[in-house]
């Protein structure tokens, strides 16, 4: 009620085109995520939209108190701000100094790595960390390979077969990327696999627990947030 109420605040200020835009975002976004071409939802991927209407509905707080203050002889639109504002601080408060997006930094994590690295190790990047992978990885030349869900597809290492890209956060996607990993590191006795993490959904660390154990082994945190080792015998 509040979000339209902003709205009709800019409309009243002759701000059509402003309110139109800002309108049209939510289902946009809902047409867009039907399709599967946005992920609407994700706590990353649609902060803006979360920010523009909590926006929207300060104004239509303030559009409202206007009102109140122009309408209303006693000083209703004071007492109006003030529970507004109280109502806030009751929500805001606990989330004042949360992370609700999990802290990861893709660069730490490689230079980390590539001072640990040796010659047979392998590295998997998970899906949400491959645009950063492809970002602070020094050697190769990167190339995108085409991706049914991702107009732009996801970057590749082809030239570097030791980095394994997961193309997808499902159980079986994370499976194929693991399989392969093993498989290839499992050709050199005590070769180590590399785990590099980016924006993790919520399943996704099961997931990937449960792909590295079927093999019997053991992921170990090491270094910077997000980046997990796993020795093979």
């Amino acid at each position: 009620m509040l979000f339209l109420a902003g709205l009709v605040t800019l409309c009243a200020l002759r701000r059509i085109v402003t309110a139109t835009t800002i309108a049209l975002r939510w289902p946009e976004m809902i047409v867009l995520s039907t399709a599967k071409v946005y992920p609407f939802g994700d706590s990353r991927t649609s902060n803006f939209l979360i920010v523009i209407t909590t926006m929207v509905a300060a104004v239509g707080v303030a559009g409202g108190c206007a009102r109140l203050r122009r309408d209303v002889r006693i000083p209703l639109h004071e007492v109006a701000v003030m529970i507004a504002i109280a109502l806030f601080a009751l929500h805001a408060q606990p989330y004042l100094r949360s992370h609700l997006i999990p802290p990861t930094n893709v660069r730490d994590q490689i230079a980390y790595m590539r001072k640990q690295l040796q010659t047979n190790d392998v590295i998997v990047a998970t899906m949400g960390a491959t645009w950063n992978m492809a970002g602070y990885w020094p050697t190769g030349h990167l190339q995108l390979r085409p991706d049914p869900n991702l107009a732009q597809g996801l970057p590749a290492f082809t030239d570097q077969p030791q980095i394994i890209d997961t193309l997808s956060r499902t159980p079986a996607g994370i499976d194929t990327a693991v399989d392969q990993a093993v498989r290839q590191a499992g050709q050199h006795p005590g070769a180590r696999i590399w785990i590099i993490e980016g924006q993790l959904a919520p399943h996704e660390p099961t997931f990937w627990s449960d792909a590295v154990h079927r093999y019997g082994l053991q992921p170990h945190p090491v270094g910077p947030i997000g980046l997990t080792v796993v020795q093979l015998p």
